[in-house]
């Protein structure tokens, strides 16, 4: 029969008084022949503070990140299988909702369709134009770049959001102040005597 095992983490207390974070593996051992009733228990003992110390700095990394994420004021929306498994603050407020959990959970095409990823050469993802659907079916401007980010043997995608309504928008007027420039200029040369400055 195997033995039974018991794994526990917990501070031992060395000869010289400093404890020391331990994992105590203690393992019952059964003698053949030894019908007595004696029971024998091996424990070893390891010294686990540098799997401490390296799950504090994941956890302070991890926490570092996540931060940066919440944070940044670009959309970031992460998606799994199709469904999005996450939403930063700038993301939430830009389909118009208020916490991730309307966000969460729902189709990544809910909110952008037709999303490809592509690289350039220098294998940074290319940014591309498409229209965000709100949570309330209103539809804005944005500009997005798309990455396959590794997650524990799976791929999920990494969107990164930019509104960029209000530069469509002065884009439009400075065509339509062209425009109208154009038409001034056409409708001036037809004029004799007319002179025009455009500053």
């Amino acid at each position: 029969e195997a033995p039974q095992q018991l794994n526990r983490e917990m501070v031992a207390l060395r000869a010289d008084g400093v404890e020391v974070p331990v994992e105590a593996s203690v393992a019952q051992i059964h003698l053949p022949g030894a019908d007595d009733g004696t029971a024998l228990f091996t424990v070893v003992l390891r010294d686990i503070r540098q799997r401490l110390a390296a799950r504090t700095d994941f956890v302070r990394v991890q926490e570092r990140y996540r931060r940066i994420v919440e944070q940044s004021p670009e959309g970031i929306l992460v998606s799994e299988a199709g469904r999005v498994v996450l939403a930063n603050r700038a993301a939430v407020q830009m389909v118009g909702g208020e916490s991730a959990a309307e966000v969460c959970g729902r189709s990544l095409s809910d909110f952008v369709g037709g999303l490809e990823i592509t690289r350039q050469a220098d294998d940074v993802p290319t940014l591309s134009e498409h229209r965000l659907r709100r949570l309330d079916g209103t539809e804005r401007d944005v500009e997005v770049s798309v990455a396959q980010v590794p997650d524990h043997g799976s791929l999920a995608l990494q969107v990164l959001m930019r509104d960029i309504g209000e530069r469509k928008r002065l884009e439009a007027m400075r065509r339509e102040r062209e425009r109208v420039l154009g038409q001034i200029v056409r409708i001036a040369q037809t004029l004799p005597g007319v002179i025009l400055e455009i500053v």
